[in-house]
């Protein structure tokens, strides 16, 4: 999707100083790439002489406008007193900065490039991407991709099918086939960042070193309170174990009775942990979930925490569950493959314990 940005232009009788300007952009939708908003009433433009408008105009700024109604714009550019113009993310300077005295220091202006008639075909909710600091409202025109000319400068939206750490590298491959270079390539850390894209690889593998780390400390301790409970029920099998040897049990037959029991604990304890772990990890983040967003930029970017769980993730939970499961019932197996019928008569053996 193709898009650029037209400029500002003056929201008369504005109740907001500090967003007295609609900011247009244009749009051609095209490609199948879903527009970042919710269209309330009417319809999207359909060419550059049709306007929709912000709804946050009339619940914020207090201006009314309807389906129909005509707009002739000044549009231009707000530069700042040091001569630089000031983009969208750029809060409103005027009258903000003041001096030891009191007077202003920094101010902009709107300087009017161009004029031009609008006719409102729709309202839509504010979108997403414009920040709560931005100095203008959202109003957005349709962008003829064949109007073009060669020299104009356009952005261009590209859905992305699964972001990783590749996606830094196809987004500079993509770079380098248009002419430009790598370094001139800017990404959105932040937000890239919710989903697990980090451009550092230094970063991505302390990371998972650190999860490495709490699945080893977490196996460990699983090992321990795993293996006590198997060495608590050989010993208390051991006459049925000594029994089956006086009959001919092989070693490997006690030892395999011991595994059955693991598999058999394992068959249900992983499914049944999965499926906690996985509803307290979600009513976790149900119950902090506007907590989290009130202290991140969530909502600026249209984002919210979910619970998002992968088949590749509960694959290596199940592994290292059968894994964490087997190594505890390895000694108690062997101790049982060992246990004799006099050992049975005797029950000597004491039960160690870690």
């Amino acid at each position: 999707m193709l898009s650029r940005n037209i400029g500002y232009a003056r929201l008369n009788g504005s109740k907001n100083d500090q967003k007295p300007y609609l900011f247009i952009e244009q749009y051609d939708m095209k490609n199948n790439i879903k527009f970042p908003t919710t269209l309330v009433a009417g319809r999207m433009p359909q060419n550059d002489g049709e306007l929709v408008l912000s709804q946050h105009i009339q619940t914020n700024g207090g201006v009314t406008y309807h389906i129909g109604d005509k707009l002739k714009l000044n549009i231009g550019k707000r530069i700042g007193s040091d001569g630089k113009e000031l983009l969208q993310d750029t809060s409103l300077q005027s009258g903000n900065t003041k001096d030891e005295k009191g007077e202003v220091t920094y101010e902009e202006k709107l300087v009017p490039e161009s004029t031009k008639i609008y006719t409102v075909v729709g309202i839509i909710k504010r979108p997403n991407f414009e920040p709560r600091w931005a100095p203008g409202y959202t109003a957005v025109t349709y962008l003829d991709e064949s109007a073009l000319k060669p020299d104009d400068n356009v952005n261009v939206t590209i859905l992305a099918g699964k972001l990783t750490h590749h996606f830094f590298d196809d987004v500079n491959s993509l770079a380098g086939s248009v002419g430009k270079d790598a370094n001139e390539v800017e990404f959105n850390d932040e937000l890239l960042r919710y989903y697990g894209a980090v451009k550092d690889d230094n970063t991505q593998t302390i990371i998972y070193g650190f999860v490495l780390i709490m699945i080893v400390i977490i196996m460990i301790a699983s090992i321990s309170l795993i293996y006590n409970a198997f060495a608590i029920s050989v010993s208390e099998r051991t006459r049925q174990l000594g029994m089956l040897a006086s009959v001919g049990a092989t070693k490997g037959q006690k030892r395999q009775n011991v595994y059955f029991e693991a598999l058999l604990i394992g068959l249900v304890g992983i499914p049944a942990g999965i499926a906690a772990g996985i509803a307290g990890i979600g009513i976790t983040i149900f119950a902090l979930r506007p907590l989290m967003e009130s202290f991140t930029s969530f909502s600026s970017y249209g984002l919210q925490l979910e619970l998002v769980v992968s088949p590749l993730s509960i694959a290596v939970a199940v592994v290292f569950a059968a894994l964490t499961i087997f190594i505890s019932a390895w000694i108690p197996a062997r101790r049982a493959s060992r246990i004799m019928p006099i050992d049975a008569i005797r029950q000597t053996k004491e039960i160690k314990l870690t």
